[in-house]
């Protein structure tokens, strides 16, 4: 969703804070994966899929989404705070919770490169190595959260980077095991020459932060997009 329609829908009252017990579950995911703090909203009429993005998101110049949500909805928005928003209808399941965390992460991820600064020739390869990460450490979710479903979170994932990577185009990027097959890896390839599909020799966990976290979000984003550049390397040419 565009900053302008976001903000059009928190205008509109479509967008509101969240009912505690209508998120809870989405949140204690979420807060086992990433060590920053969370609030909540939920958007009236169903949602795509979840959204999670920094207080610190321009809805407009110099007009963070925090500031919106402190002006428009009385919300108290500590400074690096996550901001999730979440449809308003509870879900069947664990599995279908699990499924919305996916889809949260896979928003978060793609916005993570964003603010990496890097080369253009460099964006495919840091989407798909932090995804790597996020699966690895959802794998190891299920062993802390009672009735998480890993294979149901890598759908929410797919889906998310499905719609980042390919738009409405009919694209082979779904299900659990995205990057596992060769027509995905061959589908980014055509998309962006300079992404080799290769795997990766380790995965370290990428999206851990420091110890002693602050749970603001911009101290756990830091030291995580300089983990990402010391993976990923110097820059490759593309002949």
């Amino acid at each position: 969703m565009q900053p302008a329609a976001l903000l059009e829908e928190i205008w509109t009252g479509r967008i509101r804070p969240a009912r505690a017990s209508g998120v809870a579950d989405l949140e204690t995911l979420l807060e086992a994966m990433l060590p920053v703090r969370l609030i909540s909203l939920t958007r009236a009429g169903g949602a795509d899929r979840p959204l999670l993005m920094p207080d610190s998101t321009e809805m407009m110049p110099d007009l963070p989404l925090g500031d919106v949500l402190a002006e428009e909805l009385d919300l108290i928005v500590a400074p690096g705070t996550l901001v999730l928003i979440a449809d308003t209808r509870a879900a069947a399941s664990m599995s279908e919770v699990s499924a919305r965390a996916g889809a949260a992460m896979g928003d978060l991820l793609h916005r993570l490169v964003a603010r990496a600064d890097l080369p253009l020739s460099q964006e495919t390869e840091a989407l798909v190595r932090l995804v790597r990460a996020c699966q690895a450490r959802a794998a190891r979710l299920g062993t802390r959260v009672a009735g998480f479903d890993a294979a149901a979170f890598g759908d929410g994932l797919a889906v998310a980077l499905g719609l980042f990577w390919a738009g409405d185009a009919a694209a082979p990027i779904r299900g659990a095991d995205f990057l596992d097959r060769d027509e995905v890896l061959s589908y980014l390839r055509a998309l962006d020459p300079a992404f080799s599909g290769k795997a990766s020799p380790s995965v370290p966990d990428l999206l851990a932060g420091p110890s002693g976290l602050s749970r603001r979000f911009e101290d756990w984003a830091s030291p995580v997009l300089s983990a990402l550049r010391a993976h990923l390397g110097p820059a490759q040419t593309v002949a």
